[in-house]
């Protein structure tokens, strides 16, 4: 969902599904080869792969003892490191340092995980990895970006993330394939399936991480095309009503056309593919519980809520076609008519609502500014005036 704003800071929007999937145990182990002899116990695992699991259990004093023991070059060290750093990114000290100190911390921890990524093998611990960069590292620059607008400053602290995230998601989605191949090959049906299912989640969400890269790219680079049509064909296979998932789909795959919009070489039929896939999305009814479910009046109305927040998004991104196009009075007529459905439809409470207001107040600065730049000489100043009221009147809030 588009994340409500709240003490003038852009909150974490709902995650992609791959956040609410348990990662926690381990997949199955590393393959073996057919001449080979069997390894047992800490033998079957090299230097790296054992000093990541070590991390990875957050075995600290374990893992600096082999660190003294094998002399690992402090470069390594801090490479492995990264993954312990991972996981305080959710603990809430985190989220009270400075946001240099964050944006540092994160960066760190990119550079360690693309240094191990190479020996790490385990697709459920790579979709570990790719979850928590998502949820700490891209959702502040995206929201921005969704919100204001593109600027060089917020792109560039989101691609190196971006980047990192969807190379972990490719390696997440071929390892976990393989190894579902295996199983199957060798009886183990259950296992296979099990395989199979994460190799479909890591692609689905790599599908929706490389809207951000895209997203992080100037429209000038020419590089910002060629992604977007590979987040649409990763898109492509859940583009339809049995995957459960497709109105998901089609809002982002709008938000990807609209990324597209404008980059040097898109498709002319950029922008009025967005808008087909939003209208899309604002049409369709509320999905139908999954079959053969015994859903509980929550689950009910959590169904029911993800509903409206795609709508929510949908409606605001139709605003945002206009802006492009530079079209600010259908702008001004889809935003007055944003607002009015959010205080019909969306959640009541004082938070959500101001959250909301938060949101559209932004909007109407974007058209503001639009104004002026499209006015006339003697009309800048009034539309230049009205832009820094609404901006000085949310930062007063």
């Amino acid at each position: 969902m588009i994340p409500l704003l709240r003490n003038k800071t852009v909150r974490q929007s709902v995650i992609v599904s791959v956040c609410a999937l348990s990662l926690q145990s381990h997949s199955p182990g590393a393959d073996k080869s057919a001449t080979a002899p069997t390894a047992i116990g800490l033998d079957a695992l090299n230097d790296n792969t054992l000093m990541a699991d070590l991390a990875r259990r957050n075995q600290t004093k374990l893992l600096e003892r082999y660190f003294d023991v094998k002399k690992i070059p402090d470069d390594q060290r801090s490479a492995i490191l990264a993954i312990t750093e991972l996981r305080t990114l959710a603990d809430p000290q985190f989220a009270k340092l400075p946001e240099a100190t964050q944006r540092k911390r994160i960066n760190t921890i990119v550079a360690g995980l693309n240094q191990i990524l190479p020996t790490v093998n385990d697709p459920k611990m790579l979709m570990e990895y790719a979850s928590q960069l998502i949820v700490y590292g891209t959702q502040r620059p995206v929201n921005l970006l969704e919100y204001f607008g593109e600027n060089p400053k917020t792109q560039a602290e989101l691609r190196p993330v971006a980047e990192a995230v969807v190379k972990i998601l490719d390696k997440a989605a071929v390892t976990a394939e393989k190894r579902s191949g295996d199983a199957f090959n060798a009886g183990k049906e259950k296992e296979g399936e099990e395989l199979d299912q994460l190799k479909s989640l890591a692609k689905y969400t790599q599908a929706f991480a490389t809207y951000f890269l895209a997203l992080s790219l100037d429209k000038s680079d020419t590089h910002r095309k060629e992604v977007c049509d590979n987040a649409e064909a990763l898109l492509t296979e859940f583009d339809n009503p049995d995957s459960g998932v497709q109105v998901s789909v089609k809002l982002r795959a709008g938000k990807i056309s609209l990324a597209e919009a404008g980059a040097r070489g898109a498709d002319g039929d950029a922008l009025s593919n967005a808008r087909a896939d939003f209208k899309f999305v604002i049409d369709a009814p509320v999905a139908p519980a999954p079959e053969g479910s015994k859903e509980t009046p929550k689950d009910a109305e959590n169904r029911r809520l993800a509903h409206l927040n795609d709508q929510n998004q949908a409606r605001y991104f139709m605003v945002i076609c206009d802006l492009v196009e530079k079209k600010p009075a259908e702008g001004q007529k889809n935003l007055d008519a944003l607002i009015a459905w959010q205080k019909q439809n969306m959640p009541q409470d004082k938070e959500t609502q101001e959250g909301l207001a938060n949101g559209a107040a932004i909007t109407q600065f974007r058209i503001y500014s639009l104004q002026a730049e499209l006015a006339a000489p003697k009309d800048k100043q009034i539309a230049n005036d009205k832009a820094i009221s609404t901006l000085m009147a949310l930062l007063k809030e």
